[in-house]
């Protein structure tokens, strides 16, 4: 299911996304992440579906994030889309230019 809010992050800073999903839900915020496909469901078409959806695309931002091709993608849909980008550094690194 999807929910209002697209959380976008790199493997390796899920426990950021796990927290950041848990406090928005304690608000009443509908957020969705790639925790919420289910076993046998096709990642990429429930990924495609919730950010088609949600208006609001939240990006994790980190090193690793930085260097993923798959958050690339997300954001250059979320953009093509004009949903609504929230970056949220949780790393002191400065986004660079390509």
């Amino acid at each position: 299911m999807a929910g209002e809010i697209f959380i976008s992050y790199r493997r390796s800073d899920r426990d950021k996304a796990e927290l950041l999903h848990r406090l928005l839900k304690e608000r009443g915020v509908d957020a969705w992440y790639d925790a919420h496909v289910t076993a046998g469901e096709d990642w990429r078409l429930a990924t495609a579906k919730a950010l088609e959806t949600a208006p609001i695309f939240v990006l994790l931002f980190s090193q690793a994030a930085s260097e993923s091709d798959d958050i690339a993608k997300e954001l250059a849909a979320a953009t093509f889309e004009k949903k609504l980008v929230v970056p949220v550094r949780i790393e002191n690194i400065r986004p660079k230019g390509q």
